[in-house]
């Protein structure tokens, strides 16, 4: 009785790669029992490669994965994606793929199984297939093919010879067995601890082995990552040969955004092919090529590693070198970009809650949920605009203007910001910097109703305000939209310790880690690079006093972000030169460089719409001097002392403005010097250009 198949029945006779099957080529079965929803983007040269060079069938359930093996013509090799077969219900397809490997066949282990491989039962898996190895360590370095020669089966030429990935070891092989061993300068590149040399044991762990079954064989490739370097060893090992420009170019997500719209988008790069060397170098330059890596020196490898770490380009002008740790940059931030992409579905929820209070008129509880959305996933535009439009309803026009303010950094082009900024602004008395905002968004959309509409309001609102009740902009307003990220849910950010700057973790590296008793998180005085280390803002304003071997941060921009706030000269050269208009009030001689450091690094969890608590009624009047207070550390007399010079500290937003208040409360509370004509000094330099 024929009984009636399902869908995946069929799955064993479909070719992946969407061609008539050639006899020509070599029949290559994929089992991927847990498939990941991103194994075809993360893969795509390996699936592209495979493809185009052999007879591809990818199968996802145990039955068409043993219908597969035993069929006719069987599969000249098996990739195992994954680590479903470790599982105790697969154990028939497991004793299925050895018997298959013993008579001949090849069995492949890599892609996504060293990252699902239960460690506790590594050896116990590789028992069955008659073999001693075992899991070893769990680090990314830089490795060399086997300097006495990859194994059998397999040829040095069509692989790196050398490479760097994370990888998952093996340990407990022979040395024979090894296709990759760690380079003698190898050192652990890790995003928490220091660079340590790999030594001892670790020297003969390998992240992908190779060896005889029976009469077939047995490949194992630890990767995690799908490095192009892992992607050809994986080829070379399932017996498939690939030209030059099979692997084709992969696009690679790198993170997820909000668009100025408030829609999701995904951030990612274009990885081109990376050719091997023999397709890079004209033959005329190359002496009878090695099939072994034993012929590879350790400085001829090193050459080759920097050559092989740039992607191929069709244009033959000069790039800047590729900087030594790229590899722990890239992969610190695609873990950034994780986290930030689990921060943001977080944060969803009370957004989507603020939503529904707004439309049921419950403005301050709406804002509070914007605030604590905008908290968790860090100020994106979508929250900061929602927030704004609460703090309109709530007539708390400082609030409004700070929020749409924060949202136009990253994003100045964001209309709903701006203009719920230029009605805070009208309402705040600020006309010309209202006029420009709603200037901006007619001269990009000159039929925008609202903005016509709020022009006529602001022009009533000019004619009946007295001229000296204007608020006038005390320095020109320039809108960049730099890169202020120190963000990171990294263990070493939020590794405090003692307060204490550790300069080993600064410099080459802590050995402790996270037993470390001195912090490793970034602080007022420090920008955080691209490998969680702590850069001297004094230094990146040229006023370090201690230099680089002496001062416990690190005087290193390569890794820096190349937008970072501390790019911007105008804006430095002014904090500096207020600091040297008044060296002369105070008797400390370091005391206004440390100033120039506080005022000189944003930090937005300080911006008044991060900090406003929308559960009090503010008395009018009085939450600008608690915030104020609270904010800058200026004493009540003093703050009182500010209004009566005719200063009001909560409408000076500018950061040299900002410096000259800080510097107020300094000398009023450390120096002891004349308040009044502090003050006075002060005044002339906020309002009267001084």
């Amino acid at each position: 009785m024929r009984t009636q198949s399902s869908p995946n029945d069929n799955e064993m006779s479909e070719n992946v790669g969407g061609s008539v099957s050639s006899p020509s080529k070599r029949k290559i079965l994929i089992i991927s029992l847990e498939k990941e929803s991103y194994t075809d983007e993360m893969y795509a040269q390996l699936y592209r490669s495979l493809r185009k060079n052999a007879n591809v069938t990818e199968v996802t359930h145990t039955r068409s994965a043993k219908r597969a093996l035993s069929s006719a013509p069987r599969p000249y090799a098996v990739l195992v994606s994954d680590a479903a077969i470790t599982d105790s219900r697969h154990s028939a397809l497991l004793t299925q793929l050895i018997k298959y490997a013993r008579s001949g066949g090849r069995v492949v282990i890599g892609m996504q199984f060293s990252n699902h491989f239960p460690l506790g039962e590594v050896a116990t898996f590789f028992h069955k297939w008659g073999l001693e190895w075992d899991h070893g360590s769990y680090h990314r370095t830089t490795f060399q093919l086997n300097p006495a020669g990859v194994p059998a089966a397999l040829s040095a030429d069509a692989l790196f010879p050398t490479l760097s990935m994370k990888a998952l070891h093996i340990k407990n092989a022979p040395c024979e067995c090894a296709v990759y061993l760690p380079t003698p300068t190898a050192r652990v590149e890790s995003l928490v601890f220091a660079p340590a040399p790999i030594s001892g044991d670790r020297v003969n762990e390998s992240p992908a082995v190779f060896t005889r079954i029976g009469q077939g064989y047995l490949g194992y490739v630890g990767d995690v990552n799908a490095e192009q370097g892992s992607l050809r060893l994986t080829i070379e090992m399932c017996g498939v040969r690939i030209q030059p420009g099979d692997m084709g170019p992969a696009k690679v997500t790198t993170g997820m955004r909000i668009s100025p719209g408030g829609l999701f988008e995904e951030m990612t790069r274009v990885d081109q092919e990376i050719p091997l060397l023999s397709s890079r170098i004209p033959a005329a330059s190359v002496s009878a090529p090695s099939t072994t890596a034993a012929s590879v020196s350790s400085s001829k490898a090193a050459s080759l590693a920097h050559t092989c770490a740039a992607p191929a380009s069709s244009s033959t002008a000069a790039r800047s070198p590729p900087r030594p740790r790229e590899a722990e940059v890239v992969a610190r931030a695609a873990q950034r970009a994780k986290r930030q992409a689990e921060r943001l579905a977080l944060a969803e929820g009370p957004k989507e809650e603020g939503n529904a209070l707004f439309r049921q008129g419950k403005w301050a509880e709406a804002a509070e949920l914007y605030q604590e959305a905008a908290v968790i996933a860090g100020p994106q535009p979508v929250y900061l605009s929602n927030l704004a439009a609460a703090a309109l309803k709530l007539e708390r026009w400082d609030v409004a203007e700070s929020a749409a303010t924060r949202a136009l950094f990253d994003h100045p082009s964001h209309v709903k910001a701006r203009f719920r900024r230029a009605i805070a602004r009208k309402e705040m008395r600020r006309f010309t910097a209202a006029e420009t905002d709603l200037q901006y968004i007619l001269e990009r959309d000159p039929s925008n109703t609202a903005a016509h509409t709020e022009v006529n309001a602001l022009r009533a609102a000019k004619r009946d305000t007295p001229r000296s009740q204007w608020v006038e902009e005390d320095e020109e307003e320039v809108e960049y939209p730099f890169d202020f990220g120190d963000e990171s849910d990294s263990e070493d950010f939020y590794h405090t310790g003692n307060g204490i700057p550790c300069k080993y973790y600064n410099h080459d590296g802590c050995a402790r880690g996270p037993r470390c008793h001195y912090s490793h998180a970034p602080d007022r005085k420090s920008v955080r690079d691209e490998l969680g280390r702590n850069v001297c803002i004094y230094w990146l304003l040229g006023e370090c006093r201690f230099g680089k071997e002496r001062c416990v941060y690190a005087h290193d921009r390569t890794y820096l972000p190349p937008n970072g706030w501390w790019t911007d000269e105008a804006r430095n050269a002014g904090l500096r030169n207020a600091t040297n208009a008044l060296f002369e009030f105070c008797s400390r001689r370091h005391a206004p460089k440390a100033l120039l450091a506080e005022a000189a690094k944003p930090d937005w969890r300080e911006e008044l719409w991060a900090m406003v608590d929308f559960t009090e009624e503010p008395t009018p009047g009085e939450h600008e001097a608690e915030e104020w207070s609270d904010e800058d550390g200026g004493t009540e007399d003093f703050y009182e002392e500010m209004l009566m010079q005719g200063i009001k500290p909560w409408e000076i937003t500018s950061p040299v403005s900002r410096f000259w208040l800080l510097l107020g409360c300094f000398l009023y509370a450390n120096v002891g010097l004349d308040l009044q004509g502090e003050m006075a000094a002060i005044h002339r330099a906020l309002y009267e250009g001084y």
